[in-house]
């Protein structure tokens, strides 16, 4: 469902709100410290749609078949798999794999990924620990924070094997249990907390970008490492946190819910005042350093948060919709996503700010909240699931795809770029043609001198 409205309210609110108040001024300070963490908790950074992934596995089967040599093809197959649910198969493709070239980074550890969306996590652990064995550097070090991740998570389940959400216990979360397992040693050979934490957050980032985004595990351990932020100067990162948590908490209903909101206020009492107050107050005078009672209330960041989601939702409806178009339209998606997607930077989502923005005209979609599925602790398996596919949706692709596998393309070289670029020009996918960018560009250019020669008048005068 299309939230051009709503997006157009946004823009708006934020084109004429001067960015004043605590909250605001802090969350931006936020932002610039760790970057993409709050496009990553909305949903707004370039990545796949489900629909794609579907493509995926029937072209990739076809390409495994064609070039059983090409090893890349079965890795390709596999993460499609498992994004869309089947993780059985992705497992036997990757064995398969793995019996024509053992060993390889790839292989472990991708195949340690997809035992652990399967709840397999000891296993899934052990081929983690050979991927870092063979490459610990890989991904920026992600899969060593993968494998502190696990081992929490197994600590965490009581003697059922059922993982209790939220994770923390006893006031001990994940920040605690990492300084412990690794950053305490790190910290005595010479680094510092604030280097540590940035590595660990950009670890756990890397996680909910390549794996589930939404996943309240994740999202947890990552307002666990953003509440722990407070070091030097820097005043730490409650206002991340707290959305973190809330995001954690959106999808269920029951005492869940209410324990991630209550780690949500914590994060928000301990943030603190910016710099820019602290400079301006008189000398000598006695500032509370957190926001306490100062802060905006969770009822409004919870509503700030949706709002977000929804922008961040509607500017992906367009890639979803691309790569449904280019499907139907005999376009391969992997060539043309390259091509419209890579070489643009992703703008960042919009903070709306909790004290300022109007009720009355930044209404929420009821629709798409009423239509969320809410989870069960229960249903929360390994410690990034990914959700599978709907009967439905795989009867709406398969009906798309029916005759579009009969014969498929082989993936366009990576030097053919320029040239999808002109494809999709001619394909009505590509926004906007040399002709119109330049008349842009001079009617720019026209409007700028005729204002600067009116000015001028009326200043001779």
């Amino acid at each position: 469902m299309k939230r051009k409205p709503l997006l157009a309210l946004l823009l708006l609110a934020f084109l004429v709100a001067t960015p004043c108040g605590w909250d605001w001024d802090t969350i931006q300070m936020e932002k610039q410290k760790f970057p993409n963490v709050h496009e990553l908790m909305t949903g707004k950074f370039l990545r796949h749609s489900k629909e794609f992934y579907y493509w995926r596995v029937k072209h990739r089967s076809e390409m495994v078949k064609l070039y059983p040599d090409s090893l890349h093809y079965y890795d390709d197959l596999a993460w499609a798999l498992d994004k869309v649910g089947d993780h059985e198969k992705a497992k036997k493709v990757l064995y398969e794999k793995d019996k024509i070239q053992p060993g390889l980074y790839e292989t472990e550890a991708n195949l340690g990924t997809v035992l652990i969306h399967n709840d397999e996590l000891k296993e899934g652990l052990e081929h983690i620990k050979k991927a870092i064995e063979i490459n610990p550097n890989a991904h920026f070090g992600r899969e060593i924070y993968q494998q502190y991740l696990v081992e929490y998570v197994l600590e965490r389940k009581d003697s059922t094997g059922t993982l209790k959400l939220p994770m923390v216990r006893k006031g001990k979360n994940f920040y605690h249990f990492l300084y412990e397992r690794s950053m305490k040693d790190s910290i005595r050979a010479g680094s510092s907390k604030e280097k540590e934490l940035a590595k660990a957050i950009k670890g756990i980032a890397g996680m909910m970008k390549f794996g589930n985004y939404e996943s309240p595990v994740l999202l947890e351990a990552i307002g666990d490492l953003l509440s722990a932020t407070s070091t030097g100067e820097y005043k730490g990162a409650g206002h991340l946190a707290a959305r973190a948590y809330a995001k954690a908490g959106l999808n269920f209903v029951d005492s869940v819910k209410t324990k991630y909101v209550k780690l949500a206020k914590y994060a928000l009492e301990y943030s603190y005042v910016p710099e820019r107050y602290l400079r301006h107050a008189p000398p000598g005078a006695a500032i509370r350093q957190e926001l306490g009672s100062a802060s905006y209330s969770y009822e409004r960041l919870e509503r700030a948060l949706k709002l977000e989601v929804e922008a961040a939702n509607e500017w992906f409806d367009e890639i979803k919709n691309n790569e449904i178009n280019w499907i139907k339209s005999g376009i391969n998606p992997d060539s043309a996503f390259a091509a419209k997607y890579y070489e643009d930077s992703v703008t960042d989502v919009r903070v709306v700010n909790p004290q300022r923005y109007d009720i009355k005209k930044l209404e929420l979609n009821d629709s798409y909240w009423e239509n969320t599925i809410h989870w069960n602790e229960s249903d929360i398996r390994g410690f990034y699931k990914t959700e599978g596919l709907d009967d439905s949706l795989t009867v709406l692709l398969d009906s798309i795809y029916k005759e579009e596998f009969q014969m498929i393309p082989d993936p366009l070289p990576l030097d053919s770029t320029a040239q999808q670029k002109e494809n999709l020009d001619e394909a009505g996918f590509w926004p906007s043609s040399p002709a119109v960018k330049w008349s842009l560009i001079f009617g720019a250019i026209a409007v700028a001198i005729g204002s600067l020669v009116f000015y001028l008048r009326m200043k001779s005068k």
